[in-house]
């Protein structure tokens, strides 16, 4: 049962010692926070989270939303965050107008995060006036923080978009010249990463984003070698938390504080794995580092990176950030309604689609159950509302759920499980599924389901399969393959069939592996599937297959891959798009592909280069050596 905000947020105030003014400034009116304590109006998703961390105590919920349109703006956030991440500024440049059309749903909050948003995306073009950024930055972060000024810092607990706001207002000082604001603000937010209360995951990333400004900063001081030891602290962290975006400027500016140090081994690895990964994923990014290197430095270019076709630095129009708009003042705000529902999404969609509510639920729930939920008579567990949103094509890790202890204690332990298992690592792997096991009750369908693929990917073999095709069946009891189309699937129903697809393909079974990957690339293509679902599941989809393909040598197969597949969502998952190259530039030699062989090796290896995979990279050296008489020189 998902219980009522009122009851946390007042916890969380009265636990801090804030009085409702305290806690609501900059946030909400406290008429308002009063409201929303004594259970008579709903905080929105934004508005939650804000007066959460403000208190020191981030807890997440289901969301409600006023409407849809505000359920589109949450939504367009987040998308656009994915696309940033990544590097991809066209489409995190249509989700940001997607805003605009909406009118930010006139919420200050999401105002706020679509100027933070669009800065950035106007810095990574690399076709930016700093001055204007350097406005737009200090006028969002004064839509909360109205006393706010870079002379003199708030001492509050900041929310992680005030953090980032505050980090790029620190960018934005230094490439204007103002070394003494950069500082001042980097010490800041170091003090607050220091005191706040984020998740480990939340607090390194902010650290790396905040190290990308220091790095810049020593160098500029002319410190080399204490601008190296940061960027390379923060990127293997970034490799070990698989955040691509600062993995990037933190991989080039590695390489560039060891050239400036003489270093020049390492920097010519760093810089042009940086190079080389950013030019495969199509980012603009390998043409401001190379536009770099050669104004700027005597760094050795080579002729094949200037021989590379150039990734185009395009300039986003300039937006004018209106503070005049009347959602931004608070005061002059009426309360709103926020009561679209989980639920509410759930319906919407299903029904847009065109799905029954029979294949919606089909193996996760009654038709009964699912109709209360869409009725908004019954709250689902989460794992059902995830189950349900993933198969309508939603991610649910857009979504902040706030769960009971049982729930916490479950996830924490899933998400343990899902990380990169050593040898040394399986046992304690072993007893975190045990007590997966003891949290799971008879009607805990998904929370089994995750137990037996925990269970089968401990040690993935043949003899996995079993276990694999036992967790399928919880949910989906009459599954055949070759009816995939009349299913709507969820993420873990996906990922079971790809690993079963990969299994077949390691056991006798090789030809039933390839049918189900040729039925799960069909799903991709014929199913509405939002881009952070594509992203969590194709890629995998796209390596797993290609590595089956090159067993059965079916090289010619492989060949032809490119045309077919998704190439767009492999930008966003390195890691399997390095395990896809790998393969692939192997069958273009075995296709006497020699040069095309030999340009796909040289971002296979700096991919895996970029993402510390050492020994693939050397093997793949080794095996074109050995095989094709190809050297590789980038």
């Amino acid at each position: 049962m998902i219980r009522s905000a009122k009851d946390l947020i007042r916890s969380a105030r009265i636990q801090s010692g804030m009085t409702q003014s305290e806690m609501a400034y900059g946030i909400c009116s406290p008429q308002m926070l009063s409201r929303i304590e004594c259970g008579t109006a709903n905080a929105s998703p934004d508005t939650f989270e804000a007066l959460m961390y403000r208190a020191g105590f981030p807890h997440t919920r289901f969301p409600f939303f006023q409407n849809r349109s505000d359920f589109e703006c949450y939504r367009a956030l987040k998308y656009a965050r994915l696309h940033l991440d990544a590097w991809q500024l066209a489409p995190a440049f249509q989700e940001l107008q997607t805003l605009k059309t909406f009118h930010w749903a006139d919420n200050r909050f999401y105002y706020q995060e679509w100027i933070l948003l669009y800065c950035r995306l106007q810095f990574y073009s690399y076709c930016c006036n700093h001055e204007l950024l350097y406005t737009a930055l200090l006028a969002a972060l004064k839509l909360t923080r109205s006393s706010f000024t870079a002379d003199n810092p708030t001492n509050d607990l900041l929310t992680r978009n005030e953090l980032e706001l505050l980090i790029a207002l620190a960018q934005e000082a230094l490439y204007l010249g103002d070394t003494e604001t950069c500082t001042r603000l980097i010490c800041h937010i170091d003090n607050s990463l220091d005191n706040g209360v984020f998740s480990s995951l939340e607090k390194t990333r902010l650290r790396a984003e905040a190290a990308i400004v220091r790095v810049k900063h020593l160098l500029s001081l002319s410190d080399c070698q204490n601008a190296f030891r940061l960027a390379e602290k923060h990127r293997h962290q970034m490799v070990v938390d698989m955040e691509s975006a600062p993995l990037f400027e933190l991989t080039f500016l590695a390489g560039l504080s060891a050239f400036r140090s003489g270093f020049r081994k390492k920097a010519d690895s760093l810089i042009k794995a940086a190079y080389y990964t950013a030019q495969h994923a199509e980012s603009c990014y390998a043409s401001a580092c190379l536009d770099y290197l050669q104004k700027e430095t005597a760094f050795p270019i080579t002729e094949q990176m200037l021989a590379l076709p150039r990734i185009p630095l395009r300039k986003y129009p300039e937006e004018p950030f209106d503070l005049s708009l009347s959602f931004l003042n608070p005061a002059a705000v009426p309360a709103k309604v926020y009561d679209y529902t989980i639920g509410d999404i759930i319906r919407d969609f299903r029904m847009e689609q065109g799905v029954s509510q029979q294949t919606l639920c089909h193996g996760l729930c009654s038709k009964s159950k699912l109709s209360k939920i869409e009725g908004r008579t019954l709250q689902p567990d989460i794992a059902l509302a995830e189950a349900l949103l993933q198969r309508l094509g939603i991610s649910e890790r857009i979504f902040s759920f706030w769960g009971n202890k049982r729930e916490v204690q479950f996830y924490e332990l899933k998400f343990e499980t899902m990380h990169v298992r050593s040898a040394k690592q399986q046992e304690l792997i072993q007893k975190n599924i045990e007590r997966m096991e003891r949290l799971a009750m008879e009607k805990d369908v998904l929370w089994k389901q995750e137990c037996l693929v925990a269970k089968a990917m401990l040690t993935p073999s043949p003899e996995s399969l079993p276990l694999l095709d036992e967790a399928l069946r919880l949910t989906l009891p009459d599954f055949d393959i070759h009816q995939i189309l009349n299913y709507r699937l969820s993420w873990q129903e996906l990922s079971i069939l790809n690993n079963m697809a990969y299994l077949y393909g390691t056991s006798d079974e090789l030809c039933k592996g390839i049918l189900y990957f040729l039925q799960l690339l069909e799903y991709q293509k014929k199913t509405p599937l939002d881009i952070q679902m594509r992203a969590n599941i194709f890629p995998a989809t796209a390596y797993m297959y290609c590595d089956s393909l090159y067993r059965a040598k079916l090289f010619h197969e492989i060949c032809s891959l490119q045309a077919s597949l998704d190439r767009f969502v492999m930008r966003y998952n390195l890691t399997a798009d390095m395990l896809f190259l790998f393969y692939y530039c192997q069958a273009l030699g075995e296709c006497h592909e020699n040069d095309s062989c030999a340009l796909h090796a040289v971002f296979a290896c700096n991919t895996a280069h970029i993402n510390e995979h050492y020994q693939p990279e050397s093997s793949l050296k080794k095996y074109l050596k050995e095989d094709f008489h190809l050297e590789l020189f980038y």
